[in-house]
């Protein structure tokens, strides 16, 4: 099928609304699909300008939709945020293996230190911590708790994204969880 919804077109556009969605409701702090998805359209994207686009546009209408509905949409830390979005899509575009687990787990926890690194730099540099090395140490240690639930959020929404889309989409029943023991 060649056509503007295809099964794949479909597929991106469902996952699309759904981290828009889990943005926007009550949720566990940073706990979402969002590192998932732009990791996982960097990887599987054939175009690659598109495989950064889409996650970005995706997350800024999340932003608005912030903006919009709650006040908070906008802040002074988001060009550090898509700053590492970019960078972590560009992650997907150089995973090797991507049906292996153990190297989908190692890149997802790989894109939550990105994510962590720049968006508490931001933080950091938007005045929300004094101008000194205790002040960024503080930044860090405080920032902790919210990492942990990237961590966690990031590993999980990222098996779930490959696995529909190698065994749903594709049906390719590749993606092989023996090798995460091996």
């Amino acid at each position: 099928m060649n056509t503007l919804f295809n099964k794949k077109t479909i597929f991106f556009l469902i996952c699309a609304l759904g981290v828009i969605f889990s943005r926007i409701i009550p949720h566990i702090p940073n706990f979402t699909p969002v590192l998932s998805f732009v990791l996982f359209c960097g990887a599987i994207i054939p175009d690659k300008k598109f495989g950064i686009i889409l996650p970005l546009s995706t997350f800024a209408i999340s932003d608005l939709a912030l903006e919009y509905l709650f006040g908070y949409g906008f802040h002074t830390t988001m060009l550090y945020i898509y700053f590492s979005l970019i960078i972590i899509a560009l992650f997907g575009q150089i995973l090797l293996d991507i049906k292996n687990p153990k190297n989908l787990a190692k890149i997802s926890v790989f894109s939550s230190c990105t994510f962590f690194i720049f968006s508490n730099l931001g933080v950091f540099l938007s005045g929300g911590y004094p101008f000194t090395l205790d002040g960024l140490v503080t930044c860090y240690i405080m920032a902790i708790p919210f990492f942990v639930n990237t961590l966690m959020s990031t590993i999980f929404y990222s098996f779930i994204f490959f696995y529909f889309y190698f065994y749903i989409i594709e049906n390719n029943k590749i993606f092989n969880f023996k090798k995460l023991w091996n």
